[in-house]
């Protein structure tokens, strides 16, 4: 399932990577299409409003070229019948003055920008000499420029005024925005990317963690808050909620072993089991004897080796006791290192041998460091010693604790 994921995740990774790059590449061409379109729609209005203005020369002249009757100019006959037409690439134009034309020669070159072309009536260009059919709104291409014609009236003829841009022109007015352009999206897209890498390991490393904290809860039913600090806050939260779970099963499976009698780490009967059994061995009748153990050296073995090694010498003097004492005798686990037994019959007549069978079984348990484990005995038999569960118990204690003292002296 991890792999499948971090696979998944790097397949999206990529997707993005190659998605993000041909979303900058179709943005570069959408936008370069927008501006070269937004340029040729300038172009088009712009020559609209010169057409409007070219429409009446007047304004734009100064002083006639020349004046005449008959249509001769410095002895070579002007077309004087046209308003305006081109020769020897400059723009004449006839005035009429009552019986005479005052006419004015122009400078294209002089008068009109760079991207702007007259075309004549018949069509024809002043530099090119090419022949244009222009018609309102159809998009030209003359002398490497694309824009649009519009016409003016010059007297009774029609002349075009063509407008038009370079595309080297507008990708070099552009150059600077379509860099801005790629600049934020490649950080954009590089950006991105670094952070769905670092969300992958970190993703990586929350799953390894999960696999340890789930598989440890399904084989021990337990889970250990020992986190790095680096998990995300969904970890560590269904850390928490598991650990939660854990703890609230340990409760509950505690309280039920109570409830049935048994302590969980020995499997023998607990110590409200066991006082349980005295009070129904009293209601019989008949002698039988209390015996309480409290293992010698025990402390030693669970401070130098620890709580685990402790607990599994626990267990193995529970199952010791089983052996030493009979099938209806009635072993408990008092407590802690304590554990008590119901003797049928008067133990005290006994009470040396049963010692040493005690301590013979419990001193072939191994440990690691050869430490060893004992236990010293108390007892006491109703109804000689005592009547009552809690006169039995205290006189059994005290025998019990009688028993260490003189072996720490005898030590």
């Amino acid at each position: 399932m991890k792999n499948s994921l971090l696979k998944r995740l790097d397949s999206t990774i990529r997707q993005y990577t190659w998605t993000g790059i041909v979303f900058v590449v179709l943005l570069l061409v959408f936008t370069g299409f927008g501006v070269y379109s937004n340029n040729l729609k300038t172009v088009n209005s712009s020559v609209e409003t010169m057409a409007e203005l070219m429409t009446d020369f007047g304004p734009l002249l100064k002083q006639p070229y020349a004046v005449t009757k008959d249509g001769y100019v410095d002895g070579k006959k002007i077309n004087v019948s046209s308003y305006a037409y081109y020769e020897d690439n400059y723009l004449y134009i006839s005035v009429p003055k009552g019986n005479f034309y005052e006419i004015y020669r122009i400078d294209p070159e002089k008068l009109l920008a760079k991207n702007i072309v007259l075309i004549a009536p018949d069509g024809k260009t002043p530099f090119s000499g090419e022949t244009i059919s222009p018609r309102i709104g159809k998009k030209l291409t003359i002398d490497g420029m694309v824009g649009y014609a519009h016409p003016f009236k010059a007297g009774v003829m029609s002349w075009w005024l063509f407008s038009g841009i370079r595309t080297t022109e507008v990708i070099l007015n552009t150059l600077p925005v379509f860099a801005l352009i790629v600049l934020v999206l490649c950080l954009y897209v590089y950006i991105s990317r670094i952070y769905l890498v670092k969300t992958k390991n970190s993703l990586s490393k929350d799953l390894n963690y999960l696999q340890t904290l789930v598989e440890d809860f399904a084989r021990t039913g337990e889970v250990k808050l020992s986190l790095a600090g680096t998990e995300s806050w969904e970890i560590r939260s269904l850390a928490k909620i598991l650990y939660n779970i854990s703890e609230q099963m340990k409760e509950t499976q505690e309280n039920i072993l109570q409830r049935a009698g048994t302590d969980e780490l020995t499997k023998l009967a607990n110590r409200r089991a066991f006082e349980e059994r005295i009070e129904q061995r009293i209601s019989q009748g008949g002698v039988f004897s209390l015996l309480f153990m409290d293992l010698d050296g025990f402390k030693n073995i669970n401070d130098t080796l620890g709580h685990e090694a402790g607990d599994e010498v626990l267990k193995a003097v529970a199952e010791k006791l089983r052996k030493v004492f009979r099938q209806y005798d009635f072993i408990s686990r008092w407590g802690g290192d304590e554990f008590a037994v119901l003797f049928e019959g008067d133990a005290e007549k006994n009470l040396d041998k049963i010692r040493e069978r005690i301590n013979n079984a419990l001193g072939s348990i191994e440990t690691e460091g050869g430490l060893k484990v004992g236990a010293s005995v108390g007892t006491s038999v109703y109804p000689i010693d005592g009547k009552t569960k809690e006169e039995l118990m205290q006189i059994a204690d005290e025998r019990m604790y009688a028993d260490k003292i003189m072996k720490k002296v005898k030590a």
